[in-house]
């Protein structure tokens, strides 16, 4: 259960009694007062970051929610220590096939409405060729090949039986970001929890703190060693 809104409402309720009663507490207890003062203060900063993070965060672009790393390295190198890193320890690995393309993507938007159409003629024929890009079906444009930014992985949490999705997209020639952006069921079903937007704050530390140290940090690691072996 997502306790985010809850705990935001009686935030705002619990304010709203005691700045009403701030005048008196003023007058009878000073040393109150100067803390219900500090605790109001961390009440707002608290709600206002949770509903910029959970709402308006949204709005900045395709995929808004994600918490991202900045790696100095190509994409192309990262997506292989990436792929050696899933090799080595199988656990990471969905042991379930993808309902949705991983890789670079084709450049249509998943949910058109002609591409589910064509997501279902692949399941009885994989041959069946996809509709033509135009602007309101894909990323991109026609000077670039309709090209998708993003370059999809999958991860899998044994424990909670997750699939975990990222991508990765190059800044430059020398700098890739990764990015996680949501977790599914085993089943690749259509609830999706998005990071930084499903879960309530402290819920989505831990969610955070656990893809730094399931995934991150040993990306971290093995490009470390990658830099000191001069590969």
């Amino acid at each position: 259960m997502d306790l985010g809104p809850i705990v935001i409402i009686l935030l705002v309720c619990i304010s709203g009694i005691v700045i009403t009663k701030l005048k008196s507490i003023q007058q009878s207890r000073p040393t109150l007062f100067w803390a219900v003062v500090l605790l109001l203060c961390f009440s707002v900063f608290f709600i206002a970051n949770e509903i910029h993070r959970r709402f308006i965060s949204g709005f900045s672009g395709s995929y808004g929610f994600v918490e991202y790393w900045d790696f100095d390295v190509k994409e192309s190198d990262l997506i292989e220590i990436i792929e050696d890193l899933k090799k080595e320890d199988y656990t990471l690995q969905p042991p379930v096939k993808p309902r949705h393309k991983l890789g670079r993507g084709s450049g249509f938007y998943d949910k058109d409405a002609l591409m589910e159409e064509h997501y279902q003629e692949l399941e009885s024929d994989s041959t069946a060729k996809p509709p033509e890009h135009n602007e309101r079906n894909s990323f991109g444009n026609s000077e670039n090949g309709w090209k998708n930014y993003w370059y999809f992985i999958d991860f899998y949490y044994s424990d909670t039986k997750q699939i975990v999705h990222t991508w990765t997209r190059p800044i430059d020639e020398r700098t890739t970001t990764f990015a996680l952006i949501s977790f599914s069921k085993i089943n690749y079903s259509d609830e999706v929890k998005l990071i930084n937007r499903d879960f309530w704050y402290l819920a989505n530390k831990l969610e955070i703190k656990k893809f730094e140290k399931n995934i991150v940090n040993r990306i971290r690691q093995k490009l470390e060693q990658r830099n000191k072996s001069g590969i």
